[in-house]
């Protein structure tokens, strides 16, 4: 969209892409991409803004500027398949760019990037009032590090990170990533989940910062982060940060939710029905040791997970979803740490209103190819599947390992 004006995208599927799916560029002002889904894009689902020209950030043009630009309750699934080091969403220069309510999920890198120049940009520039409010932001920087879930680069005055949702960031830095020459940002009401990485780390050995403010030059100043919420407040930015920075202490909800459950609610894409097995009572086959229980496999932490013992030849793990359920997704995360091919291949997602499984319907199967190293087993079920257990089974007489089992859908009429 180059210097479009009011064009939008309702309820679109961009699918299988080789480049960027969307890109909103040179003026493109009051643009509007609303409930769509881009799933298995090589580069960005969506670009917002450039950044290779001196118009791009300062321009005496009003026409030029890149403004006004919203992604809504879209879905962004495997944005950055080929190329790593695409963001999900990214937004270059540009005023007044929204997204909200959306959700990104399984993605190599950051989830969204706004802002350029890291504090070189001559000001005042055309980063100015962007808002990303609402969104759900997990299974990120699966591949790369120094990233984030939202990360922030240069002065945006007038930038509000508001009721977003961030869990499983799988490398180092910052969740809320405010890195150099951030300027001008408002951050609130954000949770951000911190998961203890109980398998080897990779691609780095360190935990990530629920935010980052950066300290080094050029650092980041005049930012305010307040009324945050986590489940783990040790793991905060480096300090000192500058005077005029504000980051205030956030609640802690490592053992009740509950505070901050409006802003789950909140959170993400009406194209997505809530993951209803997290948390939910798990069985299995058989259990490795005490450090791969069950509940390992739907803890909401993929860092973590279910094994079975050694001498289990037909090993399955299964949860109790409580009711029946209409499913209508599944997702299984692998050992992202140690390449184990044997834990990627031959298995199958079952559904049943029988726990002990004498009769089933298969959501998804993963055949003996399997998939490659960090990759995340995602499949829809179309019509919904309407049951109380699902299972996850080996097909073959082999090991078995799994980081999280995620089931979508909605309470059964």
């Amino acid at each position: 969209m180059h210097a479009a004006h009011g064009v939008t995208f309702d309820s679109c599927q961009f699918v299988h892409m080789g480049g960027v799916a969307l890109a909103f560029e040179v003026g493109a002002q009051g643009n509007v991409v609303n409930d769509s889904r881009f799933e298995d894009i090589s580069s960005s689902a969506v670009m917002i803004g450039d950044v290779n020209h001196a118009s791009d950030y300062q321009t005496t043009d009003p026409t030029l500027i890149v403004q006004d630009n919203s992604v809504l309750g879209s879905y962004v699934t495997r944005a950055g398949a080929e190329y790593y080091d695409a963001c999900g969403i990214f937004i270059g220069y540009t005023t007044h760019s929204t997204v909200a309510n959306s959700e990104l999920f399984d993605l190599p890198y950051t989830g969204i990037s706004a802002g350029w120049g890291w504090g070189g940009t001559p000001q005042p520039s055309s980063s100015q009032g962007n808002d990303f409010h609402q969104n759900l932001i997990s299974h990120h920087m699966r591949a790369l590090f120094d990233g984030g879930a939202i990360y922030l680069n240069g002065a945006q005055p007038g930038t509000t990170l508001v009721g977003n949702v961030v869990s499983n960031q799988a490398a180092a830095t910052g969740d809320l990533y405010l890195d150099n020459g951030t300027q001008g940002v408002m951050a609130s009401s954000n949770v951000v989940l911190i998961d203890a990485k109980a398998d080897i780390t990779l691609p780095d050995a360190e935990r990530s910062y629920w935010v980052y403010v950066q300290v080094y030059p050029t650092i980041a100043t005049n930012n305010s982060v307040t009324a945050s919420f986590t489940n783990d407040p040790t793991e905060l930015t480096p300090m000192p940060i500058d005077p005029s920075d504000t980051v205030t202490a956030p609640t802690d909800i490592s053992t009740n939710a509950a505070p901050a459950a409006s802003i789950f609610a909140g959170a993400g894409s009406p194209l997505r029905s809530p993951e209803i097995g997290g948390g939910k009572p798990a069985t299995a086959s058989s259990v490795y040791d005490s450090s791969h229980v069950e509940t390992a496999a739907n803890d909401g932490n993929a860092f973590d997970g279910w094994s079975p013992s050694a001498t289990d030849t037909q090993p399955w793990w299964q949860v109790d979803l409580g009711g029946e359920f209409a499913i209508d997704a599944v997702e299984v995360v692998s050992r992202w740490a140690i390449d184990q091919p044997v834990t990627r291949r031959s298995y199958e997602v079952v559904a049943s209103d029988d726990p002990s499984f004498a009769t089933s319907t298969t959501l998804a199967t993963v055949d003996a190819t399997g998939l490659p190293h960090r990759a995340i087993f995602a499949a829809d079920v179309s019509p919904a599947v309407t049951a109380r257990y699902v299972r996850v089974r080996k097909t073959a007489s082999e090991y078995f390992f799994l980081g999280e089992v995620r089931i979508h859908g909605v309470a059964a009429p």
